[in-house]
């Protein structure tokens, strides 16, 4: 039988990795706010499918200004993504688009942190 890469246990634990860095994440800042754990949920399913569906194709829209600024564009499309759920998310508040891009370098390197302690996949 053929193994997939992603197994329901390693789906659930992307999740919760997913789950607590986003929480670590708006601790850490103040201009952050979420209601619960109910909000955090909706939220990392919210950025996980605004990341996999949106995010490609702002990518590619966007290519000759990352080109231009050398990659740095990915973090407004970042603090975009952001703020559109933001704007669709009841319960999770941040203070615009300085706030938005921060909370965006701030999750992506808690995150990568705890991933480093998950393991190879």
């Amino acid at each position: 039988m053929y193994k997939t890469k992603y197994t329901n246990m390693n789906l659930f634990l992307n999740f919760i990795i997913s789950a607590v860095s986003t929480a670590v994440a708006a601790y850490l800042l103040p201009s952050i706010h979420i209601d619960g754990v109910k909000t955090l949920i909706i939220l990392v399913i919210l950025l996980g499918f605004a990341n996999a569906v949106i995010r490609p194709i702002l990518n590619i829209l966007a290519l000759p200004l990352n080109i231009i600024t050398l990659g740095l564009f990915s973090f407004v499309i970042s603090g975009g993504l952001i703020l559109l759920v933001d704007k669709s998310l009841e319960g999770f508040s941040t203070n615009g688009w300085m706030s938005a891009i921060l909370f965006g370098i701030v999750l992506s390197v808690v995150n990568w942190t705890f991933s480093v302690f998950k393991g190879k996949d």
